[in-house]
C-alpha cells in the first residue's frame, strides 16, 4: 500500500512530463500486486518515453503486456529482460501494439524478437543478449531472416550481439545461388561477443556496411570472419577501428591475423583485448614496429591508436619500440593516442617515454 501511495503521488505530480519506468517484477511473488502496479500506470504509458520491464517468466510479461496498450507515441527506449530459466519454453508473444515513431534504443536481455514486432522507422540503437547473470554456455538463437527484417527496416546505426547464434531456413537468401547482400546504410558500429565466427561471417557476407566504421569482435580463434573481410576490403570502404578480443596472438595463429591486417591498410584504431593465452607476447609489437624492407610494406600504414586490455605480460617496452620506430621513420603516421588498460604495472620510465611521444596516454 505504501509503495502505491508513492506511485500515485509520482504520477499526480508529475502532471504530463514525460516519464521513465523501471519495473522489476523478479521479486514480486504476488500476481495481484503486478495487476495493482500496472493498473495505475496504464492510463499514463501515453507519456512514457523510457521503459525498463524486467520479469522472471512470460506469464508475468503478460500481465504486464495486458496493461500497456497505451505505450508507445513518445517510447524512445525499451529494455526488455526475461529470465532465461522459463524463457525458452514458453512461447512468447509481443509487448508492444501501437507504433513507435520515437523508438531509437532497445536492449533485449534473454527476449527474442517478437517482443518487438512492430515497424521501428526511428531504431538507431539495437542490443540483443542472453542473460547477463546467467554463467552456461548456452547461447540464445535468433531467426537469423527476421533479424535482418528489423535491420534493414531501420536506420540503425549500432548494434550488438552477445552470446548468441543464428537459426536457418531453407527460404534463407544466403542459400541461393547468387545471394543478394542487404545494405545497411547508416550502420556505423557493430559489435559481436561470444558469437561463433560461420555466424559472424554470415552477416559480414549477407550485409553491405558502407558506413562501418568501428568492427569489435570476440570469436574465439577462428579468425574465417577477418579472412573474409581482408578478402574484399572495398566492401567496408568506412572501416577504420579494429577491437580484437580472445584471439591468439602467439606462434601460427598469428599468421591469418598478419595476412588479413596487410590487405586493411586503412585501419587507424586497433584493439587488443584478452587473448586467449592470457598474453598477447612481443610478436605483434615487432611486426607492427617493422618497415617495409622487413615486411615488403608497413602493417597497417595508417595506425594512429592502440587499445591495449588485460594483457598480463605487457611492460610498455613493446609499445615503446612500435610507437618510436614509427615515430622516427616518416613513412607511416605516428601513434597519437595510447590506451592500457588492466596490464601489469608498466615501467614508469617508460610510461613518461612514451607520454613524450604520443599526444594521449591514458592507463587504468
Amino acid at each position: 500500500p505504501s509503495f502505491l501511495r508513492r506511485l500515485r503521488a509520482h504520477l499526480q505530480r508529475s502532471q504530463v512530463s514525460k516519464l521513465f519506468i523501471d519495473i522489476d517484477l523478479r521479486h514480486v511473488d504476488s500476481t495481484g500486486d503486478i495487476e495493482a502496479i500496472m493498473a495505475d500506470l496504464e492510463p499514463h504509458l501515453w507519456r512514457c518515453y523510457s521503459f525498463n520491464v524486467s520479469v522472471p517468466d512470460w506469464f508475468r510479461m503478460r500481465k504486464v503486456q495486458e496493461r500497456s496498450g497505451g505505450l508507445g507515441p513518445a517510447l524512445e527506449e525499451l529494455y526488455l529482460r526475461i529470465d532465461s530459466s522459463d524463457s525458452d519454453v514458453q512461447e512468447p508473444f509481443p509487448l508492444l501494439t501501437n507504433k513507435c515513431p520515437r523508438l531509437g534504443y532497445i536492449m533485449l536481455e534473454h527476449a527474442p524478437l517478437e517482443c518487438i514486432n512492430v515497424p521501428l522507422p526511428a531504431l538507431r540503437q539495437l542490443y540483443l543478449l542472453r542473460d547477463q547473470r546467467c554463467h552456461s554456455s548456452a547461447r540464445i538463437a535468433y531467426p537469423f531472416k527476421e533479424l535482418m527484417t528489423i535491420l534493414t527496416s531501420s536506420p540503425l546505426k549500432w548494434f550488438t550481439l552477445r552470446s548468441a547464434v543464428f537459426t536457418l531456413d531453407i527460404s534463407e537468401e544466403c542459400f541461393r545461388a547468387a545471394p543478394t547482400p542487404s545494405e545497411l546504410p547508416a550502420l556505423k558500429s557493430l559489435t559481436f561477443d561470444i558469437v561463433d565466427s560461420g555466424s559472424i561471417s554470415l552477416f559480414l557476407e549477407s550485409t553491405l556496411l558502407p558506413a562501418l566504421e568501428l568492427l569489435s569482435v570476440n570469436s574465439g580463434e577462428d579468425l574465417q570472419w577477418l579472412t573474409k573481410i581482408s578478402l574484399s576490403p572495398k566492401r567496408f570502404p568506412a572501416l577504420r577501428l579494429l577491437d580484437l578480443r580472445n584471439c591468439n596472438f602467439i606462434g601460427p595463429a598469428l599468421v591469418p591475423l598478419i595476412r588479413a591486417l596487410h590487405q586493411l591498410p586503412q585501419i587507424t584504431g586497433l584493439g587488443i583485448s584478452s587473448p586467449s593465452t592470457g598474453i598477447v607476447g612481443t610478436r605483434i609489437f615487432d611486426i607492427l614496429a617493422a618497415d617495409s624492407e622487413t615486411l615488403g610494406e608497413w602493417l597497417l600504414p595508417n595506425l594512429e591508436a592502440l587499445s591495449i586490455q588485460n594483457c598480463g605480460d605487457i611492460s610498455g617496452h613493446e609499445l615503446l619500440r612500435v610507437v618510436s620506430v614509427r615515430y622516427a621513420s616518416g613513412q607511416v603516421k605516428n601513434i597519437v593516442y595510447l590506451k592500457i588498460t588492466q596490464c601489469y604495472p608498466l615501467d614508469p620510465d617508460v610510461l613518461d617515454h612514451l607520454s613524450s611521444l604520443v599526444g594521449t596516454v591514458r592507463t587504468m
